[in-house]
Parts: C-alpha cells; sequence; structure tokens
C-alpha cells in the first residue's frame, strides 16, 4: 500500500471516530440546568450592574465603571459596591432586587435612593 492511501485511510477513520464520539456525546439534564442558573445569574447581575449605573448617573451625575466589588446570591439580591479613585465621592453601594429593581443607592454611606 501507498503511503498516501495509508494517510487517506487514517485520515478517515479518525473523522469517523471524531463523528461518533460528537453524536453520542449529549448534554444531561443536570449539565442544562447548571448552563441555565448560571446563565439566569449572569443576566440578573448585569441588570443590576446597568440600573445601579444609571441611577448613579441619575442621581449624582455620575459615570460608573463596569466592574464592582458584589456580593449576595446572585439570584434574589445584590450588592453592588464602587470604590472611585476621583471626585467627592468615595463609595458608591447599591442594592438590586429581583422584582423591585434598586431597593438602597448610598454614597458615602449617605442615602440617595431607598425603597
Amino acid at each position: 500500500m501507498s503511503d498516501v492511501f495509508k494517510f487517506v485511510a487514517g485520515g478517515t477513520v479518525i473523522a469517523i471516530v471524531g463523528i461518533i464520539i460528537v453524536a453520542f456525546s449529549e448534554q444531561s439534564p443536570t449539565e442544562r440546568m447548571s448552563e441555565v442558573y448560571l446563565r439566569s445569574i449572569g443576566v440578573f447581575n448585569k441588570e443590576a450592574r446597568e440600573s445601579c449605573a444609571n441611577a448613579a448617573k441619575q442621581h449624582l451625575n455620575m459615570e460608573l465603571g463596569p466592574s464592582p466589588d458584589s456580593s449576595g446570591d446572585g439570584q434574589t439580591q445584590v450588592m453592588l459596591t464602587w470604590k472611585l479613585d476621583q471626585g467627592d465621592v468615595k463609595t458608591i453601594a447599591c442594592r438590586y432586587e429581583r422584582g423591585k429593581g434598586i431597593t438602597n443607592l448610598t454614597a458615602d454611606g449617605k442615602v440617595v435612593v431607598t425603597q
């Protein structure tokens, strides 16, 4: 047999094995639920960051960066904190709850918005 034939035959076998592996590797229901759970947390946190940044702009006339510190469960509520280097305000904290939106916005410990 020629080397070209061996090379083509080997490549064909590898391709067939790859197709079989992909065809039989399906996500389990648990893996799918985990993926949905993580995606929903990401969407909730993004929504919280955008709402808090918009509230800070509206009430404090400040632009906030995209990466605050966060705490909370990430599903029902999250507390976002921005530590600022410039301006009069050094810390902005915002509590965001699912279904309620922003429930508390503070600037250096002083309440700006509460619900």
